[in-house]
């Protein structure tokens, strides 16, 4: 019976991928300074972690594909939801 072999093989859910996913350390600075304020623009978090504001821009589109940050709201008075 081939399908009882590969039971084990089971797609895993969610949580588990987005745990094992790699972050550099621009991606693991903006998440923690949006954990403290979720209302910072990339502009703030450009000075607060000391990159460029086009950097924060791509390492937050890279984030949000990733599934582990949705923004809430407008873009000029939303938030930030980390995941």
């Amino acid at each position: 019976n081939f399908s009882a072999d590969f039971g084990s093989y089971e797609k895993k859910s969610e949580p588990d991928e987005t745990a094992n996913v790699k972050l550099s350390e621009t991606q693991k600075k903006i998440i923690e300074e949006l954990k403290k304020n979720n209302e910072l623009s990339a502009v703030e978090l450009s000075s607060k972690i000391d990159v460029a504001t086009r950097t924060v821009e791509f390492n937050i589109k890279q984030l949000k594909e990733m599934g582990m940050l949705v923004r809430k709201g407008a873009n000029k008075n939303g938030v930030w939801e980390v995941k």
